[in-house]
């Protein structure tokens, strides 16, 4: 399956509870969203694609994006179809937002979720090709907000290894060795295609190992990156009625206004152009 940015479920699954403690992140992500669909109703595409992370757009160049979010593509039907509910589920630097609805023609119920990453005070939108790895940094992020009031504590070393012990089984502290000698906190991946973390004397969480007084990581051996197959159906097509006994013609997708339909202007890509012919629409990686 061809890659794509968001990823879409066409059936019914339980609304995602929102945290009223995260209150002002959920306006900002319901913020990022609303300005990505925005984008795309006016064309306007590398607007659209800069809203996604830095890490995103290095797995999906913007030629794909422009192909599977052009004029008539059955993504972009899907994503600015009208929703009939939305939810917003915010957890640390992680969030995920759910669209739901009916298709006009077929009556059947249809779910758009988007991911979305906070990485040093920026909401941006994350490709389906980055998710794992992007949210597992997020994990580790949010385990080093959390140890950061414990620097200058002797017991320091001690919280953290509980802490560490208490979510063994989660997949932050799968991917992630955490260390500290009371002073200085990092995050160090055991993979490859992951980065590091440290606190930054202020507090803030800091892209890099910045190893100050702690000692290297030793090495382990490499383990690739873990993703789940998907796969998605298609959009239902459009009801057809008789007509003398001769086929119809399909109709096209459903517009919502006038001067959506320009074609994407020309943006640097990083590698050759997609086959035209193909057609993928977006999954949800669960």
């Amino acid at each position: 399956m061809g890659k794509t940015l968001l990823k879409l479920i066409f059936f019914l699954l339980p609304s995602m509870a929102i945290s009223t403690s995260a209150g002002d992140n959920i306006r900002m992500v319901t913020s990022l969203w609303d300005d990505f669909l925005a984008a795309l109703r006016r064309g306007d595409y590398p607007a659209a694609y800069a809203l996604f992370s830095t890490e995103s757009r290095e797995v999906f160049p913007y030629s794909d994006f422009s192909r599977h979010y052009g004029p008539l593509s059955a993504a972009r039907e899907a994503v600015l179809a009208r929703p009939e509910s939305r939810s917003v589920r915010v957890e640390g630097d992680w969030a995920e937002i759910a669209n739901s609805g009916v298709w006009p023609d077929s009556r059947r119920r249809f779910r758009v979720v988007a991911a979305a990453v906070q990485n040093q005070g920026s909401w941006c939108l994350v490709a389906a090709e980055s998710e794992v790895r992007e949210r597992q940094e997020a994990a580790a992020r949010e385990v080093l907000r959390t140890a950061a009031a414990w620097r200058g504590l002797p017991d320091a070393a001690e919280r953290l290894a509980e802490l560490v012990a208490a979510g063994s089984d989660q997949p932050a502290f799968r991917d992630f060795v955490f260390q500290t000698d009371g002073d200085h906190f990092r995050a160090l991946p055991k993979a490859p295609g992951f980065r590091a973390f440290h606190l930054d004397s202020w507090g803030a969480i800091r892209p890099g190992a910045n190893p100050g007084g702690l000692q290297p990581l030793p090495k382990t051996p490499a383990a690739p990156m873990k993703t789940q197959p998907v796969t998605v159906p298609a959009p239902p097509p459009p009801a057809s009625s008789p007509s003398n006994g001769l086929p119809e013609l399909a109709e096209p997708p459903f517009l919502s206004g006038p001067g959506e339909l320009p074609e994407p202007p020309a943006f640097p890509v990083t590698r050759p152009f997609p086959d035209p012919e193909a057609v993928f629409l977006p999954e949800r990686i669960q």
